[in-house]
């Protein structure tokens, strides 16, 4: 039986199938995305299509942060306290405004709650609770400088 030159010459029994190898004459992988999975509201008739579900938050940037700025005015508040020589009132009013951050992480919803999600929320609430403990247990420890 002989093969002309066209045509590909039949695998012979039991010989392994023939390898295809990325070469030259390949087309290049798509470069578009894939398609997006329709989600509950993509239907073209459903008038919530597009939209976020939840309503947005009003007051622009104070509406959105007020937790944030709350916990910087405590300790700012703090720190002029501090600075007028009231050594042990300053320190518990910063460590108050760092438990008062651990109370809006732990009560607030993450959408609420603004720039004060950085980690999880345990990881969150762990760390300024053990941050704000540790400033209250100095301030009522360390002795008053006398002057």
């Amino acid at each position: 039986m002989s093969v002309s030159a066209d045509e590909p010459a039949a695998p012979q029994q039991g010989a392994p199938p023939p390898v295809s190898r990325p070469g030259l004459h390949d087309s290049p992988p798509d470069p578009s995305p894939p398609e997006p999975r329709p989600g509950p509201h993509d239907s073209p008739l459903d008038p919530l299509a597009g939209l976020d579900p939840l309503p947005p938050i009003r007051g622009g940037f104070v509406g959105r942060q007020w937790p944030l700025l709350l916990v910087l005015l405590l300790g700012a508040a703090g720190l002029v306290v501090v600075a007028a020589g009231h050594f042990r009132p300053g320190c518990q009013l910063l460590g108050a405004s760092v438990l008062c951050a651990a109370v809006a992480r732990t009560v607030l919803p993450p959408r609420r709650v603004g720039l004060l999600v950085v980690r999880s929320r345990p990881f969150d609430v762990a760390v300024m609770l053990a941050l704000g403990l540790t400033i209250e247990i100095l301030a009522a420890v360390i002795p008053t400088p006398r002057g």
